[in-house]
């Protein structure tokens, strides 16, 4: 009897021309094979493969042999440019699309696609987005940008192939305006990003309006996606969350989640993935964390070998999911870029952050500023440790006094709510706290202050959190 399929593996099927079910085995059989004609067409076409592949010996016979072959990395994608990289003639790029960084000077990276790579990245969202919804039934595309073949657009025009309705609307602005439209045109699916559906949500709930919407699924991409907005989306619409990870460089679409949510299933057809020590290179087995890489398998513009994506995350060791699947999935996903901070007695990361901030009823969004405050003297460091209830009752006198005196760290958050109202003081206590045990042999003090009507939040603009050194944060 043949394994059941979700529609993640379906796709991964289509793609390979294959009949029968996609198995572990075949599939590996395929990825090598498309590896080696990768290489081929890399080191033939692409200025900047032709020299970083030059040492590189194929066909590969191996996956050990693959493992030995450098990596490209990010800075190799900006400093050597679009044109470095393409496989095809200028004029056969259809999509351009510019990655800013995030300094005023740094360069930016530019990643072009093809007719034919476009294609692949819509037969990808035509399975995917059968997951979440069915034909007939309304789609409200939460998602940015309105450009020809960027995301929004390629998520309708997949749509679209199997009868589903799509109503674009763009990003999340005005949470009120966007409750209208829920109301209006009662869509069974939506996709966003993750902190504007929750403050949609919250948004709705206030208001008593969550109850009046027909919201079965929603898809939540482009950020990490934490419990604490899963939960809080998940209770407010009563509904099937999936999580999706992709960036530009993967061609939108990376991984998603089946109906049994157990991890995040692979678009093995078209990128083969490893997970690899981030200071090494090892590659790394499964239920091991590590940076995500992946190689572009049938990529014809700019294809990618060895990318090094800066995220984190582990394989599962499950060799089967619940939905039947045997294709590998990832779980544990976070940016590995910008999001963390180390302080003298430990490191607070973003994902631990949204864990504890998002938890707060009405909150839609936040930023934090970690400030660096002057070093404590012992007896200021004593005072601020008793009165916090900062010391590890565990620690001894002596371990204790060996320590040098650390910096005060703090901690300035504003905060979106709903209407701009002001925390329950009980529940911000809480967070308070929370915030504190990450930490908890850290000097460090919490502020908050509720965002000015009508201020941007992050998730439209800019970071959410920010590191500054001196006195006080900005």
């Amino acid at each position: 009897m043949a394994a059941k399929m979700n529609n993640i593996q379906l796709v991964t099927q289509v793609t390979m021309g294959e009949t029968g079910t996609a198995t572990l085995e075949g599939v590996r059989r395929y990825q090598l094979g498309r590896l080696n004609e990768t290489l081929t067409y890399c080191k033939t076409r692409s200025r900047f493969y032709k020299k970083h592949l030059s040492g590189v010996l194929s066909p590969l016979n191996a996956w050990e042999d693959f493992g030995r072959i450098p990596f490209t990395s990010q800075e190799d994608l900006r400093e050597g440019g679009m044109e470095a990289f393409l496989c095809v003639p200028p004029g056969e790029i259809r999509r351009i699309t510019t990655l800013q960084t995030s300094g005023s000077t740094g360069k930016p990276k530019r990643i072009g696609f093809t007719d034919e790579d476009i294609e692949g990245i819509i037969r990808f969202f035509d399975y995917g987005m059968r997951e979440l919804t069915q034909s007939g039934k309304k789609v409200m595309n939460c998602m940015p940008g309105s450009r020809e073949n960027g995301i929004t657009d390629l998520l309708a025009k997949a749509m679209s192939r199997f009868g589903a309705v799509p109503l674009i609307y763009g990003s999340i602005a005005d949470p009120a305006d966007a409750a209208r439209f829920v109301l209006e045109q009662r869509p069974g699916c939506l996709t966003g990003i993750p902190a504007q559906i929750l403050g949609l949500a919250a948004y709705m709930e206030k208001h008593g309006l969550n109850k009046e919407t027909c919201i079965e699924s929603v898809l939540l991409s482009t950020d990490y996606l934490s419990e604490s907005v899963r939960n809080r989306i998940e209770r407010i619409f009563n509904c099937r969350i999936f999580n999706h990870y992709g960036s530009t460089e993967m061609g939108y679409g990376a991984a998603l989640e089946c109906a049994a949510h157990e991890g995040m299933h692979l678009r093995e057809a078209e990128l083969y993935f490893e997970i690899v020590d981030p200071d090494t290179g090892a590659v790394l087995p499964p239920g091991q964390e590590g940076e995500v890489v992946f190689t572009t398998l049938r990529r014809t513009g700019m294809p990618l070998v060895r990318y090094r994506t800066g995220d984190i995350a582990r394989f599962m060791p499950d060799a089967v999911c619940a939905c039947g699947s045997v294709l590998p999935r990832i779980t544990g996903l976070r940016r590995g870029d910008d999001c963390e901070i180390l302080l003298s007695r430990g490191r607070v990361t973003l994902q631990a952050l949204d864990e504890a901030v998002f938890a707060l009823e009405g909150l839609t969004d936040y930023t934090v500023a970690i400030t660096r405050a002057p070093k404590l003297t012992p007896a200021s460091e004593s005072e601020l440790m008793r009165k916090s209830k900062l010391a590890s009752e565990s620690e001894s006198e002596s371990t204790r006094e060996s320590k040098p005196a650390p910096e005060r760290a703090i901690f300035s958050f504003t905060l979106w709510t709903v209407d701009g109202e002001t925390p329950d003081g009980g529940e911000w206590a809480a967070v308070r706290g929370r915030v504190q045990a990450m930490i908890p042999d850290q000097a460090l003090s919490v502020e908050m202050r509720v965002a000015a009507p009508g201020a941007v939040p992050p998730s439209l603009q800019g970071k959410r959190m920010i590191e500054w050194d001196g006195a006080a944060a900005p």
